[in-house]
């Protein structure tokens, strides 16, 4: 029987680690030795905390084992722990776990069994996928100002041109009457308020760029 349970620890393609209620590695199988680089003998009788973790980590991960030590229950945890563990070459692997409480005779804890999965990869891949979700929501709302901008400035340009040819013909001609004069008003002063819309536009941009840098910044 105890042949067949190192055979499943050792071919399991989950990461499976035994600790003693100190923390003390106990049993580290093949999976673990492959993520982490260290072999089981380096492993075995030493603190997890004190190889595996981050030093960042380390009070984290000493305070989260307390309280496991300190749990009644024996089933396996509902919502995975995931941790950083620090690879032998000085990388860093995110593993998810799930453990279960071996017990003595007495009820006191003998051994946490520890069950994980290296989610590094995945959650990367989560990463890049909400960047690109921002991305593609920014590009959006760049195309959708681009047409704004596009709109107001053909307004801008248009009637800046109607005007000038108004002001062309006054200059070769006779003066303007009150009727193209009232017209020559309202095409500038449309061409004022597209213009103003657009710098509207622009002040929100700038506000929202020097919003963005400074987020980045904190």
């Amino acid at each position: 029987e105890r042949d067949f349970t190192s055979l499943m620890l050792q071919t399991a393609d989950a990461l499976m680690i035994v600790l003693d209620r100190d923390g003390r590695v106990v049993r580290f199988n093949h999976k673990c030795a492959v993520v982490s680089g260290y072999t089981a003998e380096e492993a075995h009788g030493r603190a997890f905390w004190e190889f595996l973790l981050p030093e960042r980590f380390v009070s984290q991960a000493h305070e989260l084992f307390l309280g496991i030590i300190g749990s009644e229950s024996t089933s396996h945890s509902a919502v995975p722990i995931e941790l950083p563990w620090r690879t032998r070459t000085g990388g860093e692997r995110l593993i998810a776990w799930r453990q279960s409480l071996v017990r003595d005779e007495v009820g006191r804890v003998k051994y946490v069994i520890g069950v994980g999965l290296d989610v590094t990869e995945q959650r990367r891949l989560e990463v890049q996928l909400r960047r690109t979700q921002k991305l593609e929501t920014l590009a959006t709302l760049v195309g959708g100002i681009a047409h704004d901008f596009n709109n107001q400035l053909t307004v801008v340009i248009g009637n800046l041109n109607l005007a000038l040819e108004d002001l062309r013909s006054a200059a070769s001609g006779p003066a303007l009457d009150d009727s193209k004069l009232v017209n020559l008003r309202s095409l500038t002063g449309d061409a004022e308020e597209a213009a103003q819309h657009c710098a509207d536009i622009t002040a929100r941009l700038l506000t929202f760029s020097r919003g963005r840098i400074g987020s980045r910044q904190e």
